[in-house]
């Protein structure tokens, strides 16, 4: 006899059951569908995080981008900035955006532990 038990780390409420007691089952085959709320609330949340952040750094290299073409900032159309405070908002828009996608990395890790729960 090879039964073995199966338990779920986070729970969840049994949606489908594809086997029957006394069944024989292989390896990765699919034995039930268990739907976790907070698994997929959680999981839609760090999607949501997630296109945040990749509009966020869109927006950052295309002002970075227009920075570089420029050579120069203009604030509000009156005042024009030096050369030394471009060089300096470019190594902020530039760590800005290395934070970013570091949550960007953070997030997909998240996301696929959480695709792989809820498989």
């Amino acid at each position: 006899d090879n039964a073995q038990l199966i338990s779920l780390s986070k729970g969840g409420t049994i949606q489908d059951i594809y086997v029957a007691e006394g069944d024989t089952v292989k390896k990765g085959e699919l034995l039930a569908k268990v739907v976790n709320l907070d698994l997929q609330k959680e999981y839609q949340r760090y999607r949501t995080q997630k296109g945040y952040l990749d509009k966020d750094v869109n927006e950052i290299s295309f002002i970075l981008d227009k920075e570089n073409e420029s050579g120069l900032i203009t604030l509000d159309g009156t005042r024009s900035l030096s050369n030394k405070e471009v060089k300096a908002n470019i190594e902020l828009v530039h760590s800005q955006i290395r934070a970013k996608e570091l949550k960007k990395t953070s997030l997909d890790s998240e996301i696929s532990g959480l695709q792989e729960k809820l498989s």
